[in-house]
């Protein structure tokens, strides 16, 4: 077994005595810089090149693993302008955020361009989406710079309910900024000036608010029961929501240029959520860097 650093030993420890270890598995070279991380049920990986305008798949399936890269500057079918979140749920419509284009655009899982949800139509309240997630039914949620609350679409793009606006009680949003879906099917919104995580049902009913304690957060993934926190300084984070605690991890040498992080799980969740010991079990963390992504075996 490689050696493993300080670093990792802290992160899979925080709090619970329970018995954790971790396994380096692989590790891929990224043709450009990327912003965000995404996997596919089968362990393919996404990137976004948001300073590019491209977006990458890493087949992982076959060996060697292959790069696929899409794209360049503009608002044809597969070209792209700052795009940022890619979510690969359902390998059959791979969506991709096309900041700069407004829109969602849609592609299979060969990067071949399907169709596009348009916001500059005039049906939209939204405007200029900068976030969104998507459930395991298919259903699309988004937040927007210019809105306080979430968008919840069908797959077709038609609008099913808004939520998280002004006057929605203890469950409102003032500024949303990032938003996920967890495999639980549980909503939860960043609000930077808040300083919170709000956390929904799929239908938009407000459960409850899980406080940020610090200002610099920059990313957060959900793998039930957890919350595992990025911030700018490069500091990680982890909340259970079990014990209500959060633990800090500093990230040691060799490990300052983490990105992005995205948690597989490879038991149903649906199914060990009728398991009251559910969190003890195996996942796959991706580790995004400037360079590479790294995927290691954990055990918590």
């Amino acid at each position: 077994m490689k050696t493993i650093s300080v670093f990792w030993m802290v992160l899979l420890f925080f709090g619970h005595g329970y018995s954790q270890s971790l396994k380096e598995l692989a590790e891929w070279q990224i043709p450009y810089p990327a912003a965000y991380l995404e996997i596919d049920n089968s362990g393919n990986i996404y990137l976004s090149h948001t300073q590019t305008h491209q977006i990458s798949r890493i087949n992982t399936e076959v060996k060697p693993c292959t790069t696929q890269t899409i794209g360049g500057r503009g608002f044809e079918q597969e070209r792209f302008n700052k795009p940022k979140r890619i979510i690969a749920k359902n390998r059959q419509a791979v969506l991709v955020m096309d900041y700069g284009n407004q829109r969602i655009a849609v592609f299979n899982e060969r990067l071949r361009y399907m169709e596009e949800i348009n916001f500059n139509k005039n049906e939209y309240p939204v405007q200029n989406p900068t976030d969104i997630a998507q459930n395991i039914s298919g259903d699309i949620y988004l937040i927007d710079e210019n809105i306080p609350g979430v968008t919840k679409l069908s797959r077709k793009g038609e609008i099913i309910a808004t939520f998280g606006g002004y006057d929605w009680g203890k469950g409102s949003l003032s500024e949303p900024v990032q938003i996920i879906v967890s495999n639980a099917n549980f909503v939860y919104v960043w609000d930077k000036q808040k300083k919170c995580i709000q956390k929904y049902d799929v239908f938009g009913v407000y459960l409850h608010t899980i406080p940020v304690s610090y200002n610099k957060l920059t990313r957060f993934y959900v793998s039930e029961p957890y919350i595992f926190y990025l911030t700018s300084n490069k500091e990680v984070y982890c909340y259970s929501q079990i014990d209500k605690k959060e633990s800090k991890m500093e990230i040691k040498e060799g490990l300052n240029s983490v990105l992005d992080i995205h948690i597989t799980e490879p038991v149903d969740i649906l199914e060990r959520l009728k398991n009251k010991d559910y969190e003890q079990t195996v996942r796959r963390m991706y580790i995004l860097t400037d360079t590479k992504v790294v995927v290691y075996e954990i055990t918590l």
